[in-house]
């Protein structure tokens, strides 16, 4: 087992890949002990990791040939032969928390699954992409620490399509497009028109319609925890926090999203993150 300070140099590499102080994620974590802080560090580093495979390989072949290297080192790091940074810093905490294998590997898979082009026919087909990213992130974190993974899994889930909404514009400029195509031909949209940026009010109700329904999952998703689960999954319901404020800052702004992504200053993230743990 490697030496605490050995594991400087991984933690350092796992802090930059996930965004330093300032991003959401950094005050959702703000509020843990070392440990579990490190150990949800190097769990979003390997999902970030993973996504940027999908968001910065233009070549398909290359981005399959990058996802066969993790699953070979994935493979290692549950071998005591981890190489990377992030499964070097990921590989004691696999070792302390018994994490499951299944879990990491299903990252990976929902991964490969954001190549472009993506496209949802249905709602309920756009529920399962968030299930199987956001949703296996949150039941990893639960996981880490001792919360209970369904009702983790229900919370990632509302909060992975609250965040496809306010990136929309990112992920369109990829050729993803994280939407219902059943709603944009009910809200008489091209899909044409999101891929090329184009807004109106048209497009501007539909947002509305799909943000008050991501709105309503996560309040859903966080009246249904338990109070000793809303204890160990603090990090989570801050991210859902932060998600609900984000969706009404898209409001505030009109929901012109393909052009500027909502945005919360630092002192108003700190400010949900401290509420939040004092809700309890």
């Amino acid at each position: 087992m490697p030496a605490p300070d050995d594991l400087d140099v991984p933690l350092h590499y796992c802090r930059d890949k996930i965004g330093g102080a300032g991003s959401a994620l950094y005050y959702s974590l703000l509020f843990l002990p070392p440990a579990s802080r490190t150990a949800l560090i190097a769990l979003h580093a390997l999902r970030r990791e993973l996504d940027d495979i999908a968001d910065e390989c233009t070549d398909p072949g290359v981005a399959r040939l990058k996802f066969a290297w993790w699953q070979e080192e994935l493979a290692n790091l549950f071998q005591g032969r981890a190489r990377h940074p992030v499964t070097l810093l990921l590989a004691p905490v696999v070792r302390r928390l018994a994490l499951p294998r299944d879990a990491l590997h299903e990252l990976l898979k929902a991964a490969e699954t954001r190549l472009p082009p993506v496209r949802y026919a249905r709602f309920n087909d756009l529920l399962e992409h968030a299930r199987r990213t956001g949703g296996a992130m949150a039941a990893l974190v639960a996981a880490a620490l001792g919360g209970e993974p369904a009702t983790a899994r229900a919370l990632g889930t509302a909060f992975e399509l609250a965040e496809l909404l306010y990136d929309l514009g990112l992920h369109a400029r990829r050729d993803r497009l994280p939407l219902p195509l059943e709603d944009l031909a009910r809200f008489n949209i091209p899909v044409a028109d999101i891929l090329h940026g184009k807004e109106n009010q048209a497009f501007h109700k539909f947002m509305a319609f799909e943000a008050d329904r991501a709105e309503t999952l996560l309040r859903e998703s966080l009246q249904a925890l338990m109070p000793g689960n809303r204890r160990a999954l603090l990090p989570l319901r801050i991210q859902a926090h932060i998600a609900l404020a984000t969706l009404a800052a898209a409001r505030r702004q009109g929901y012109t999203v393909l052009q500027q992504r909502p945005t919360l200053m630092p002192l108003r993230l700190l400010w949900i993150a401290w509420r939040t743990k004092h809700a309890d």
